[in-house]
């Protein structure tokens, strides 16, 4: 899982993950697992989503503001522990990312 994750993490953004190669990527896993376990994201694909997350938005993603849509996916009592979450959270950020993607294309006309 982890050499996986850290593939992936290095193909979405080379030089964060240069900077926090060694300890801190270390302490990232650590951190990105118990944050991961205790919102009920265990399965695989859950926790890759989760700390992918993490990584590109910033360690604690869902309590920051920017991104309400992922407290309330991570906040719902009836999502939490099931594969509808980790769906639901996937859901959301490609909207998120969409919408940002929509308002740049709409600055560079």
């Amino acid at each position: 899982f982890e050499s996986s994750l850290k593939s992936l993490l290095g193909h979405l953004h080379p030089e964060k993950f240069h900077w926090v190669a060694g300890a801190g990527m270390d302490a990232f896993l650590t951190l990105g697992r118990v944050d991961a376990v205790a919102r009920g994201m265990e399965g695989a694909q859950a926790l890759m989503l989760h700390m992918t997350l993490m990584f590109l938005l910033g360690s604690h993603y869902a309590e920051d503001p920017q991104f309400p849509w992922a407290a309330e996916v991570l906040g719902d009592p009836f999502l939490k522990g099931s594969e509808n979450q980790a769906r639901s959270l996937l859901e959301r950020a490609k909207a998120h990312l969409d919408r940002a993607l929509a308002l740049l294309r709409e600055r560079t006309v």
